[in-house]
């Protein structure tokens, strides 16, 4: 298990929407130290916070690691904590898509038990794993294949089920349907509403902030296998695409941004704002 003074961290998918913000947020302010390579020493001595949180060293990663088994390995081994959220979300062949985030499980879980590597394991799963999708059964298999390993490891390892997250940073038709709908009124077209259902939402600095804290606090024995995540409210999709319209159409009346007091309605607008040009 890592000291309390010194946690190495490796995130899968740090260049996509959640991994970018949680890195950027774990590299924020003192005590951070400098990407290393993995299996290497860091170029600069840790520097402790003031107030006695642990050190965080970021240990690189690259999508190339699961084509390269012992880089993969190599990997694994630097780390003693390990955010998961490498995988698909969108393909032409949604076979292909559970077969690739499969793929991706298997990989890491090979990793682990070939280097007797034992990390703290985050997977971000979704609560779109109980949905009939290849998807959705990807997520659902792959939380559970972790489990498994963890359970005969003895590693400490959560599944995250994890609302819907939105914000600034959301690729368009690929991440979130809020960042599809702002980037359709931006570009001036007519976004659609094809089922109007109630979503759990999550801010993206929320759920950063979430994970940074289960890795600063360093009880990784204490975490469930599976843990649903409270969402920040929830919302229908309809009454999402009508508040980002009175966002726009405040925007060309005044060129100035709405001020509420309500957190949530000035979070969706810093999302909205995110995607103007």
């Amino acid at each position: 298990m890592p000291e309390r003074d010194h946690i190495k961290v490796g995130i899968t998918g740090n260049t996509g929407f959640i991994g970018k913000r949680l890195t950027q947020m774990l590299t924020e302010g003192i005590g951070i130290t400098s990407l290393t390579q993995p299996g290497t020493e860091s170029d600069k001595t840790p520097r402790r916070k003031p107030d006695t949180e642990p050190v965080i060293e970021l240990i690189p990663y690259d999508r190339t690691y699961f084509n390269h088994p012992e880089k993969l390995r190599q990997f694994v081994r630097s780390c003693t904590v390990i955010v998961h959220l490498a995988y698909i979300n969108r393909h032409t062949n949604p076979q292909t898509l559970y077969d690739e985030n499969i793929s991706i499980t298997r990989k890491l879980i090979h990793a682990f038990i070939a280097e007797k590597a034992n990390p703290a394991l985050i997977y971000s799963s979704s609560i779109r794993e109980t949905e009939d999708s290849h998807y959705g059964r990807s997520k659902l298999h792959s939380r559970l294949l972790f489990q498994e390993w963890a359970q005969i490891a003895g590693a400490p390892y959560t599944g995250l089920i994890v609302p819907n997250i939105y914000g600034p940073g959301a690729k368009p038709y690929y991440n979130s349907f809020i960042a599809t709908f702002c980037d359709q009124l931006i570009n001036g077209d007519r976004p659609v509403v094809t089922t109007n259902r109630e979503i759990p939402l999550l801010y993206i600095d929320d759920f950063c902030q979430y994970l940074k804290s289960k890795i600063q606090l360093n009880n990784y024995e204490q975490w469930p296998y599976r843990n649903f995540l409270k969402p920040d409210y929830r919302m229908t999709v309809l009454n999402v695409l009508e508040v980002l319209h009175s966002f726009h159409n405040n925007f060309i009346r005044t060129g100035k941004p709405l001020v509420s007091e309500d957190v949530n309605l000035m979070k969706l607008q810093e999302t909205f704002r995110s995607y103007k040009r």
